[in-house]
């Protein structure tokens, strides 16, 4: 019948789908690595920091980035009830694409996630509410996509609470 199809057919579908995006994302992979000498020009590095926060405090991070690709991951530990702020700004370029997420930080022990992009001078903005617990735990991401500056790209991120 129309539609009906036997028991195997589906994983055997499924796993070949797989094996060709596999194989696939492999050789395009190897082509693209091939075509530069040094391939850290086309690996992202991590600015990472960690930030812990209480009530009534603010804390301001520098991310220094040496590449569009690159980005800065931040875990973020709040102490007490209420809402976080963060605030990535950049004003000091302009056509640049840039971006900051916030993960986690959800009083229904789900996971929140809140972002913003923009392109520069901006200054971008995302929050969270924590009400249920006298902490919480998550992290933010934030980065410049393009650019037309020369690397190392510098801006803050800044967290009040």
């Amino acid at each position: 019948m129309f539609g009906m199809v036997k028991e195997g057919e589906n994983m055997k579908r499924f796993l070949s789908v797989v094996c060709i995006t596999g194989l696939f994302s492999v050789f395009t992979g190897i082509c693209s690595v091939s075509a530069f000498e040094d391939v850290s020009l086309i690996e992202p590095a991590v600015d990472m920091d960690m930030v812990v926060i209480r009530n009534n405090q603010s804390v301001t991070v520098t991310a220094d980035l040496s590449g569009p690709l690159d980005f800065q991951l931040i875990p973020v530990i709040v102490l007490g009830k209420g809402t976080l702020r963060v605030t990535m700004s950049r004003t000091n370029t302009h056509g640049e694409l840039v971006y900051l997420y916030l993960y986690g930080f959800d009083d229904f022990l789900g996971l929140k996630i809140d972002g913003n992009m923009g392109i520069t001078p901006v200054s971008l903005t995302v929050s969270s509410i924590n009400g249920l617990l006298d902490y919480n735990i998550g992290f933010v991401i934030s980065g410049i996509l393009v650019s037309a500056e020369e690397p190392p790209f510098e801006y803050n991120v800044s967290f009040s609470f």
